[in-house]
């Protein structure tokens, strides 16, 4: 496909919406066609293959030359999915779509008029329907938070973390140049966490209080933000904190002195090592780690959450630190296998789970 780049900049930039596959054969040519129905134009299509086992090509290359094709040899994940896309694009404005989502038809033209009413926005994102496995709307919409605009660093930290899912964003290409190539191993799954938490350290966000898509949810998405076994549980701390020092080696390397980046902080992780010292101790993956640390760096993220997030997670530290100091290996065992039973997310908010663990101390006036 070839595609005259002399509008790059003015009135009618290029839009290049990536598509990444990996063995959604029953949903990639909906997305396809969603991207290929734009009212926009000029507009490309290319869809990353990453290596599916499924009839994926078969159904992608039947789109012909209307779409740019990359098949990748071997499965490199979402990031390395999103980097094979990247390098195959020429567009000034990205989007990346997920094989399973869907665009909605005018939402290029309205992204392209947000960038050119604001040169120093590096990202425009948007809301997605939520629709089931055959497409039908469900009457929600991701995120169930107000999209955050302008130079969101300056706001509280809770603002900063929302987002929309991987196919509810677009970047302006010239600004996120130098997030590419994305880590690929951290960043096998839910890449679009690098982008988020990145654009808005080289750039202005544009949110568009609205729906520009479909956010699919069929029970394989790759995402799945239950941990349900010890083994799980530690795996993903080493994957979050490879993550979380991707993102701080790239702040140290390209941000300037007088910009704070607080990617370190993250609530959930603390909460997964805290949990991981609980249940299985003798493999615990960061060394050095201890309760009272753990406890510090926890009570460190508080200032940037909502303040019911906020009392509710240092309620929940201050529970483990008892735990830790005044019960039993046991209980902290049959607490923390109470929170790996299928809770989302390991938050282990639910009131009862708590009670449970205050009550088993034996705390006075409990």
């Amino acid at each position: 496909m070839d595609y005259d780049h002399s509008s790059s900049g003015h009135e009618h930039p290029l839009v290049s919406i990536i598509i990444n596959n990996y063995n959604y054969a029953a949903y990639v040519s909906q997305a396809i066609q969603s991207a290929l129905d734009q009212t926009y134009d000029p507009v490309e299509v290319i869809v990353v293959d990453d290596a599916s086992i499924d009839n994926s090509r078969e159904v992608i290359t039947a789109f012909g030359e209307r779409i740019g094709y990359v098949g990748l040899a071997e499965n490199r994940g979402q990031g390395g999915a999103m980097n094979a896309g990247y390098a195959a694009s020429h567009g000034e404005v990205l989007f990346f779509l997920d094989a399973d989502d869907l665009l909605d038809a005018d939402i290029a033209q309205k992204v392209v008029q947000r960038f050119a009413a604001n040169p120093q926005a590096s990202k425009v994102h948007f809301y997605l329907r939520v629709i089931d496995r055959e497409g039908r709307p469900r009457g929600d919409a991701v995120p169930d938070h107000v999209l955050p605009g302008g130079w969101v660093p300056s706001k509280p930290l809770w603002r900063e973390r929302i987002w929309s899912p991987t196919s509810g964003n677009a970047y302006r290409r010239d600004r996120v140049a130098p997030l590419f190539p994305i880590p690929e191993q951290p960043f096998r799954i839910s890449a679009d966490v690098w982008c988020n938490v990145l654009s808005p350290y080289i750039g202005e966000i544009e949110a568009i209080q609205g729906l520009g898509g479909s956010y699919r949810l069929h029970g394989s998405n790759n995402y799945a933000g239950t941990i349900t076994s010890a083994d799980m549980l530690q795996s993903v701390i080493l994957v979050n904190t490879a993550r979380t020092a991707a993102l701080v080696k790239w702040c140290e390397k390209n941000l300037s002195p007088s910009i704070q980046p607080r990617v370190g902080l993250w609530t959930h992780v603390v909460k997964q090592r805290m949990l991981s010292m609980a249940i299985l101790p003798q493999t615990h993956p960061i060394e050095g780690d201890t309760p009272w640390r753990v406890f510090k760096e926890g009570m460190s993220t508080l200032p940037g959450l909502a303040i019911t997030v906020r009392l509710r997670t240092g309620a929940w530290l201050c529970l483990w630190l008892a735990l830790f100091t005044l019960g039993t290996k046991k209980l902290r065992e049959q607490v923390a296998a109470k929170s790996l039973s299928g809770q989302r997310g390991l938050l282990m908010s639910k009131m009862k789970v708590m009670f449970y663990g205050i009550k088993k101390i034996g705390l006075p006036g409990l």
